[in-house]
């Protein structure tokens, strides 16, 4: 089958794929989800490794020098990599009296380096996964085959190798994986930090002497916004139900130039973080049913996912266990049973 088939046949398999869907009737969102679902398999699907005793476990080492399951039981990669820390190590110190090191060229230069450059172990990776691509080929061929077939790719000249270089799009795709991992770390730190951070060492990261006095000077300010944005148990340490109710005395019997004076300074109803009895009519008046207040103790059933990054593929909750309800004493479930006579009208 040459290269114009299976481009043909793989279009034509999307669109009865799709057609298929289309007759399932569903949901605008649960459709589009069906309709990425092939692209997302064919993101996530895994090609076959070597083992021990097939011809391919030799070639790999014949071609690479070295082992396929070299550096298998290590965790974290030792090797050090030339960051804007530890420039020094890797540029002479008579280069480095030419270059402006505060400048964001040089900045952009260092992550450039930091980028091309690999580890022993990164390097191990990257020919691991490059050999992954030749597994598929392989499967088809005897051992003589095989071998003719890799003296072929490692004969190609290296001028032949900077043109594949400049159109296969090999550098942009990785540039988009690191992307897609540092995104991925920013909004999953658990994971960041079991992956990662708890390897690091402070020693290598020192801190700006300037940013160090801005925090200081500015330390109720990040202060602040981390008990706002980050959702400490701050708050509940501090216990301002007092606080919060003598401002609610003062908001509800206030009146006149006291009035104006407190509405200047921002105390309104909104601004006081206090339940008062306003808002639980409020809240009350937006139930549809006179069951719908028990909804807090399912939410409080709920597991909070150990890994922190769970909902990115399912939502833990107590229907979706396969067992019983998180709840290991039948009299709370008082509170949760069907009311007696449900209002009907």
């Amino acid at each position: 089958m040459t290269y114009e088939e299976r481009v043909a046949k793989f279009k034509d398999n999307l669109d009865a794929y799709k057609k298929e869907v289309d007759k399932q009737k569903l949901l605008p969102t649960d459709r589009k989800k069906m309709l990425a679902l092939p692209f997302y398999m064919m993101k996530r699907q895994e090609v076959p490794e070597p083992k021990k005793g097939q011809s391919e476990w030799e070639i790999f080492e014949e071609m690479y020098g070295r082992p396929y399951d070299s550096f298998k039981n290590l965790k974290f990669d030792p090797e050090e990599k030339i960051t804007e820390f530890n420039y020094e190590k890797f540029i002479h110190e008579d280069i480095l009296a030419t270059m402006d090191t505060e400048s964001q060229e040089f900045k952009d230069y260092i992550k450039l380096q930091n980028f091309l450059t690999k580890t022993k172990y990164e390097q191990h990776k990257a020919d691991q996964e490059d050999f992954k691509q030749y597994m598929p080929l392989f499967a088809e061929l005897n051992p003589k085959e095989q071998r003719d077939l890799v003296h072929l790719i490692q004969s190609e000249s290296v001028h032949g190798k900077h043109l594949d270089s400049e159109v296969d799009g090999i550098l942009e795709k990785q540039l988009a994986k690191v992307s897609e991992e540092e995104n991925y770390a920013i909004k999953n730190a658990y994971r960041h930090n079991k992956k990662t951070m708890q390897y690091a060492e402070s020693k290598k990261m020192p801190v700006d002497e300037r940013k160090v006095k801005d925090m200081l000077r500015n330390q109720h300010i990040f202060r602040n916004r981390l008990n706002e944005e980050v959702g400490t148990y701050q708050d509940q340490l501090d216990k301002p139900y007092m606080d919060h109710g003598i401002l609610t005395y003062v908001n509800e019997a206030a009146y006149g130039e006291m009035r104006d004076l407190i509405r200047d300074v921002g105390i309104n109803k909104d601004s006081i973080p206090f339940y008062n009895v306003d808002r639980v009519e409020y809240s009350a008046k937006n139930h549809t049913h006179a069951s719908d207040d028990r909804f807090k103790y399912l939410m409080n059933a709920m597991f909070t996912p150990l890994d922190m990054t769970d909902q990115e593929e399912s939502f833990v909750g107590w229907h979706e266990i396969g067992e019983d309800l998180p709840i290991n004493r039948t009299q709370w479930l008082g509170d949760l049973q069907e009311e007696a006579h449900p209002q009907s009208d």
